[in-house]
């Protein structure tokens, strides 16, 4: 939906045309997206019109990218760490005979 609605604002009908569900839960994915502050909508008659406010995308696009960046590198420490320290072997047991 976020990649379509890039594109140009579109209707809430048209934003589920390529989807196999129906008005209504198309509809509460529109309000979840409302709720995050990700697009607006505008009404006009019975119609919705749904707007992406690129703003708030690049806002949680800079927020993913600050997170992915810190688990990078604290995963790249543990690796480092790891490649470090001695691994330790099980010991062998014998294998019963039948």
């Amino acid at each position: 939906m976020v990649q379509q609605l890039s594109d140009r604002p579109t209707r809430i009908v048209d934003l589920a045309a390529p989807f196999k569900i129906s008005l209504p839960a198309i509809s509460k994915h529109v309000r979840v997206l409302e709720d995050a502050g990700l697009v607006t909508r505008q009404k006009q008659g019975r119609e919705s019109t749904i707007h992406l406010r690129e703003e708030s995308l690049s806002q949680a696009i800079d927020w993913l990218e600050r997170h992915r960046r810190f688990w990078e590198k604290s995963f790249d420490n543990l690796e480092a760490f790891l490649q470090q320290t001695p691994q330790k072997t099980k010991p062998k047991t014998k294998e019963k005979k039948p």
